[in-house]
C-alpha cells in the first residue's frame, strides 16, 4: 500500500496566505496559489494533523494558538478537501464553467465557476 501511494499522483492548490473569516479559514485577498501533490508530503501531513489534533484535545489551550497552528498548516498543505478534486480539469478557476464528472451522488456536470466557487468562500463572493 506505501508503494501505491508513493507512485500516486494528485495535485491540490494551497495558497501562500490564508485568514480567518468568522470560522471559516479562507484564502486572503491578492494571494498566490501554487499546485503541488500532496501524496509526496503524506507524512508531514497526517503528523502535523495529528498534532493539531492533540492540541485540540487540550481543554487549556488558547483559541488564538490554534487557529494560528491550523492557518500555518493551510498555508503549507492548502485546505484539505473537495474544492479541487472535483472538477475535471486543475485549472478550473480560469474557465467560466466547471466540468465535475457525473457520479452516483452528482448529477450536474457544469456549473458555472463562481456559483461553484461559493460553496466553498461563501463570505468572499
Amino acid at each position: 500500500m506505501k508503494d501505491l501511494l508513493k507512485k500516486s499522483s494528485a495535485y491540490w492548490v494551497k495558497y501562500d496566505k490564508y485568514e480567518w473569516k468568522h470560522d471559516y479559514l479562507m484564502p486572503a485577498k491578492n494571494v498566490i496559489p501554487t499546485l503541488y501533490n500532496p501524496f509526496k508530503s503524506m507524512e508531514s501531513i497526517v503528523v502535523d494533523a495529528i498534532n493539531i489534533g492533540r492540541l485540540c484535545m487540550k481543554k487549556d489551550i488558547d483559541n488564538k494558538i490554534l487557529k494560528a497552528k491550523i492557518q500555518k498548516f493551510a498555508c503549507k498543505y492548502g485546505l484539505l478537501g473537495l474544492m479541487t478534486a472535483l472538477p475535471t480539469t486543475v485549472n478550473f478557476i480560469d474557465y467560466d464553467t466547471v466540468y465535475i464528472p457525473k457520479k452516483r451522488f452528482i448529477n450536474r456536470e457544469t456549473i458555472k465557476t463562481d456559483d461553484y466557487l461559493k460553496f466553498f468562500f461563501p463570505f468572499i463572493l
